[in-house]
């Protein structure tokens, strides 16, 4: 579950647009999300697409040991459900439609987790020119000496 709290405990002297500010746990279990995605878009598929996920979760230790023990741990605990789903979904409505499910689901959650590990209901947005990452020193350098070609503007843009 996320955790979200107002940062109301600041001292006075900062401002109030700051002390509004959002903290948000990184500690979110993205199952939770992508379970609920899954099951939503599969409930057009099947009567009961509770049963199909609970089946694929009891039976993926049986493809785990399929895979090839050269994978990471981390890699095999992360990828093997998932991928589990999408062969039992293939063999049950087809490719092209499993892939789809899959892609919308591991996408959504890739995105929320993403935003949860980078921060982005904290940090405050700015919408100034400028990198969004700071380019190291030496590229700095490099391309204010002239040294990288860049491209020239259009004519139109005057």
């Amino acid at each position: 579950m996320v955790q979200v709290e107002l940062l109301s405990e600041r001292p006075r002297s900062v401002a109030a647009a700051d002390s509004d500010a959002l903290r948000v746990s990184g500690q979110m279990d993205m199952r939770k999300l992508t379970t609920s995605i899954l099951l939503h878009m599969l409930s057009n598929e099947f009567r009961f697409p509770l049963l199909f996920l609970l089946r694929c979760k009891l039976t993926v230790g049986s493809f785990r040991k399929t895979i090839d023990p050269g994978f990471p741990k981390e890699l095999i605990d992360l990828a093997a459900l998932p991928l589990w789903v999408y062969i039992n979904l293939k063999k049950k409505i087809g490719q092209k439609k499993a892939f789809e499910i899959m892609r919308v689901t591991i996408l959504t959650g890739g995105i929320a987790s993403w935003n949860f590990t980078y921060k982005a209901a904290e940090q405050e947005r700015n919408f100034e020119a400028g990198p969004a990452i700071a380019l190291p020193t030496a590229l700095k350098n490099a391309t204010s000496s002239g040294r990288y070609a860049t491209r020239p503007e259009p004519d139109c843009i005057s």
